[in-house]
């Protein structure tokens, strides 16, 4: 891996073979001069607005869609999107994310430092979500990464261990717990600063929780999910949405700045499993008395849209316009861990109650009524039952589907489908298998001693196998 010497704040500019996407601040300070040196401690939080900026290009970025066409959101329609759709990736594609993501961590971990000198523990604590955020979707994405010794702000070591996935979301679980402590603690965080939460150390800790839930959710332990969700985000005032702005380019939103401003046409959704399921025209409609699907559907996409039949909906009232929100986190995300891990762990009655509350959470955003399921609906014959399946079974499908619908280009669907090892059928578009992982990026091969070898795109990833 990289070192990355020189901190760039507000700046991150990701440019690959498959994307070129800039989000650029205003405030752009000299590559050159380590912030290190240009911040004083007790302003720590001058970093913050950057470090946030950081996190949600890792998130919402690239990874967001190459994850997006291989889930069945997206669909690679011209030049290199039509190969990256069908699985075809080369080591070099990912060099951006991965420097993006060290990136990220290491001007994160300025920061916490930074926070600790001027005993600003509650500004500390934002930090320590935002790696844990970072690395919890990493080790995700990638497995085995290096953790422990990366980003160090000695810039001593060159070749940082490999620590493997199992220890990486014990780590991050464990930041997670000191952030939430920290949170409590002394300090401010400067709501100017706070693009995500203005400051607020409650949201703060309902975030912490609900990023916990979603980890033990990649490890299967469904016990420790369901607790974590409990303190999580649950109410639509909680969630966490990154901002943008229909003001200039810089600020768009970045699924709207790939599609509508940058590469047009390059990626659509004609053809995607997702436009099927909210089609009531096609055999794959998943929609019923108690679920109709038509504002969802006018919300996600445009039929006819510019350059297909279907594209992603990033007209003003869509979900992708200029101005729209990065969905970070959502309540629907928590209420759908809660009712899976309900489900998991044989709650059935729970877990039913969970799913109506997401789906009214759904419903309400959309103006949408959503009536809610009661058990013989899941009945083989039922309006949500599926043949040869108990209730108990159709229960979870629902659960599962209803997420996958609800997080709509977000990348954690792609972890879902590899941690259910494709239970909903998604689609395979190219072969025969589902992609396992990211490819190490071809800078880290080169650069980082410490690399274990070459890993098959096809693999799964430890928790995962």
């Amino acid at each position: 891996m990289n070192k990355f010497k020189s901190l760039v704040i507000g700046a991150f500019i990701a440019s690959t073979s498959w994307s070129c996407q800039g989000l650029v601040d205003d405030n752009i300070r000299n590559p050159n001069k380590p912030v290190e040196e240009s911040i004083p401690s007790d302003r720590a939080d001058f970093m913050l607005p950057g470090i946030q900026l950081s996190n949600m290009l890792f998130q919402q970025g690239e990874v967001a869609r190459l994850t997006g066409m291989w889930g069945g959101y997206f669909t690679g329609a011209d030049r290199q999107y039509l190969t990256l759709d069908k699985y075809i990736v080369t080591a070099g594609d990912f060099d951006s994310p991965y420097q993006n993501l060290y990136s990220a961590l290491l001007n994160s971990k300025t920061m916490q430092k930074k926070a600790t000198t001027a005993q600003n523990y509650k500004l500390l604590a934002v930090g320590q979500i935002i790696e844990a955020n970072l690395m919890g979707t990493a080790t995700a994405l990638w497995g085995d990464l290096p953790y422990s010794e990366a980003a160090d702000l000695t810039l001593v070591n060159e070749n940082p261990k490999y620590d493997s996935q199992a220890s990486i979301y014990t780590a991050v679980q464990a930041k997670l717990d000191e952030a939430i402590v920290n949170l409590t603690k002394a300090g401010t965080i400067n709501a100017a600063s706070d693009i995500l939460y203005k400051g607020s150390a409650p949201k703060w800790i309902k975030f912490a929780n609900s990023l916990k839930a979603r980890y033990y959710m990649h490890v299967k332990n469904y016990a420790q999910a369901k607790t974590s969700a409990g303190l999580g985000i649950l109410a639509t005032a909680d969630d966490c949405l990154g901002s943008h702005s229909a003001a200039a380019p810089g600020s768009f939103n970045l699924m709207y700045r790939f599609i509508a401003w940058e590469r047009e046409g390059y990626m659509t959704s004609e053809g995607s499993h997702l436009s099927s399921l909210l089609d009531a025209a096609s055999p794959k409609y998943r929609g019923n008395s108690k679920t109709p699907e038509a504002k969802r559907k006018a919300w996600y996409f445009s039929t006819p849209g510019n350059y297909s039949d279907v594209d992603p909906n990033t007209s003003s009232t869509g979900i992708f316009s200029n101005a729209s929100p990065s969905y970070i986190f959502l309540a629907e995300e928590t209420h759908l861990i809660l009712a899976e891990a309900e489900a998991r762990l044989q709650n059935s009655a729970a877990a039913l109650s969970r799913l109506n509350m997401a789906r009214q959470l759904v419903g309400a955003k959309r103006t949408q009524v959503m009536t809610d399921y009661v058990m013989t609906d899941f009945d083989a014959t039922g309006i949500a039952g599926n043949a040869g399946k108990t209730q108990d079974q159709s229960l979870l499908w629902e659960i599962l589907e209803e997420k996958y619908v609800a997080l709509f280009g977000q990348i954690e669907t792609f972890n879902d489908i590899r941690r259910t090892n494709n239970a909903l059928g998604i689609p395979i578009k190219s072969g025969a298998k589902f992609p396992g992982r990211l490819l190490y990026a071809q800078t880290e091969v080169n650069a980082n001693k410490s690399f274990p070898g070459i890993v098959d795109l096809f693999e799964a990833t430890p928790v995962n196998k």
